[in-house]
């Protein structure tokens, strides 16, 4: 997206908002949270992804 943008490709940004204001609405909704805890709820869903990218388990057991 950011090459997209930098080559002054608004289409592919304008999408890529939308789909991702889509999926916020979704899950923002189904957790009936605020944006405070639907921002949790998607930093800890990237942050095991990382991990889990990298081989690292996703608990220390701590």
């Amino acid at each position: 997206m950011t090459v997209a943008e930098a080559q002054r490709d608004d289409l592919i940004g304008e999408l890529v908002r939308a789909g991702w204001m889509r999926i916020w609405e979704a899950v923002h909704l189904s957790l009936g949270t605020d944006s405070e805890e639907t921002a949790s709820f998607f930093a800890c869903g990237v942050l095991g992804n990382a991990l889990a990218a990298v081989g690292l388990p996703l608990s220390t057991g701590q």
